[in-house]
């Protein structure tokens, strides 16, 4: 047996890998409920276009009425009983990044505000390990007021993780006078009594331009949605 030295085995490793390891895809799908280190790669990349928010210092009066981008404008929902939500004056294309979504950083979910509603969870491999929490309008940003949409139909938004932060990106074309809708998680939709179907693909058959928003409805869902 001939001997072989460190250095030469780190060389063939390296070696072997350039040939069979293959480059992470930037987005891969993982399943609303199956987080795992990919969602580190929901990121907007040099060639996406992003909206940037007004600047506007932290802790300022109305902060997240102030950061809209120009062109959004916060007006009463179209939803009845959502209160106010965002709207667009131009046409959004398909696959436009807004964000990131800004709130107080918080670690354990019992000092989250409003029951969570204006909270999202980040996630590494299935594990919360901190929440940002838009409760307060003058630490937080626009994003706050983008209300659930009722349907899958209606909905024209998606989140997406990025490292420790939130992104959200349009899944279709958004016109002129439209409202911004997301969808928040199934769990939300037991919250504001939406009917789960609404948002199962063989329900209504409807395929937008999504990252991680497939929506294949399992008795694994239901179960987590209604528990």
């Amino acid at each position: 047996m001939v001997a072989i030295s460190f250095t030469d085995w780190l060389f063939l490793l390296m070696t072997a890998c350039i040939v069979s390891c293959k480059k992470k895809p930037a987005y891969t799908y993982v399943g609303d409920h199956a987080f795992t280190l990919a969602d580190e790669n929901f990121c907007p990349g040099t060639h996406d276009s992003i909206i940037d928010d007004t600047e506007v210092e932290w802790d300022f009066e109305d902060r997240a009425n102030v950061t809209r981008p120009t062109g959004l404008v916060l007006a009463n929902s179209t939803i009845q009983g959502a209160g106010l939500g965002i709207f667009t004056t131009y046409t959004i294309p398909a696959g436009v990044w807004f964000g990131p979504y800004e709130g107080e950083v918080i670690y354990d979910e019992y000092q989250l505000h409003y029951n969570a509603d204006y909270a999202f969870q980040l996630k590494k491999n299935d594990y919360i390990y901190m929440y940002r929490d838009a409760w307060n309008p003058n630490t937080s940003n626009w994003l706050r007021y983008v209300n659930c949409a009722t349907d899958m139909m209606e909905q024209n938004l998606e989140f997406l993780q990025c490292k420790d932060e939130i992104y959200f990106r349009s899944i279709k074309t958004i016109l002129a006078g439209q409202e911004l809708m997301l969808f928040y998680g199934f769990g939300y939709l037991y919250k504001l009594k939406i009917d789960m179907n609404s948002y199962c693909k063989w329900y209504n058959g409807t395929f937008y331009q999504a990252i991680d928003s497939d929506f294949i409805c399992t008795d694994e869902d239901f179960r987590v949605a209604y528990e």
